[in-house]
């Protein structure tokens, strides 16, 4: 945050150097390759010989954050594996941004991405805050419509909660249900389970897989193991404030949250066909089943 003419005004900085988190060396800590647990409070970046202060300027106030700065790679034997941080969830947002811009998008189509679910959602810009909820309602002001006609189109609609899933791994199978396993290459995968922690269901489920079939849209179903916690999405969590009809997608993928993350390339793209092919086509959710119109 900087003062102008009387003014805070938020701009954002990136650095022009580097800094690394260099590890202890394997000789002063033998069981790194049994456990190994970085410690967030004194694993710390290496800035500077002596003492260094951050070139923030005029500053009022600021947020710091250290991402990777390795670019993104395409690796594999024929080029079909994306590598890179944040696969999980800018593939989604990437899908979702190209598909509400499609011109030939039917009635109210909205994305929206939302922040902080690694952290919980809880800031003001994450899903279990009423940011969706507010923007909503001064969509509907706007259109002059009340309480009664935005409930009635809401419970109307069709949320897709797009968040990747976890590809069956090569080297440890026995992680994933036995049968329901999704895996890089297969598509678009809707995500299923048994303890409500994805908002999928049967009749949601129907209706996004009739859209991808007239799409041509490669998909496949993913259940998590239930012996087995899994992580969160923002459909569970966006649903506490705007109730809407909701599946849960996304793509499969490895190492979900490390440095590389790896997915397929063809995936992304029919998660973009797909979006797409939702927001061209025409859903009327019900309690009991679904109209949906290609």
């Amino acid at each position: 945050m900087r003062e102008r003419d009387g003014k805070l005004v938020s701009e954002s900085v990136v650095s022009d150097f580097d800094v690394v988190l260099p590890s202890l060396a394997i000789h002063m800590n033998r069981a790194a390759n049994e456990n190994f647990a970085p410690n967030m409070q004194t694993e710390l970046p290496l800035l500077a010989l002596g003492e260094a202060s951050l070139p923030l300027g005029e500053a009022a106030a600021y947020d710091l954050f250290a991402v990777p700065d390795e670019a993104p790679a395409v690796c594999g034997l024929n080029g079909e594996f994306i590598c890179s941080p944040r696969l999980d969830n800018l593939t989604g947002v990437y899908a979702c941004i190209h598909a509400v811009a499609d011109e030939n998008c039917r009635g109210a189509c909205i994305a929206a991405c939302l922040d902080s679910e690694e952290i919980g959602s809880h800031t003001r810009q994450g899903a279990a805050a009423d940011f969706l909820k507010a923007t909503l309602t001064r969509i509907f002001a706007a259109r002059q419509e009340g309480e009664v006609e935005r409930l009635n189109m809401l419970s109307s609609s069709l949320l897709l909660s797009v968040d990747n899933a976890h590809s069956v791994h090569p080297n440890h199978p026995e992680l994933c249900d036995p049968s329901n396993r999704a895996v890089m290459g297969g598509g678009v995968t809707v995500k299923f389970h048994a303890g409500g922690a994805y908002t999928t269901n049967a009749v949601t489920a129907a209706a996004v897989r009739k859209l991808f079939a007239s799409a041509g849209v490669k998909h496949q179903t993913f259940f998590n193991r239930t012996d087995m916690r899994s992580g969160s999405t923002l459909g569970a969590l966006s649903l506490l404030q705007v109730s809407v009809p909701s599946v849960d997608l996304g793509i499969a993928q490895l190492a979900m949250h490390a440095a590389v993350e790896t997915a397929a390339i063809s995936d992304v793209e029919e998660l973009k066909k797909g979006i797409s092919a939702v927001f061209r086509g025409e859903v009327r959710m019900s309690e009991t089943g679904a109209e949906v119109a290609i």
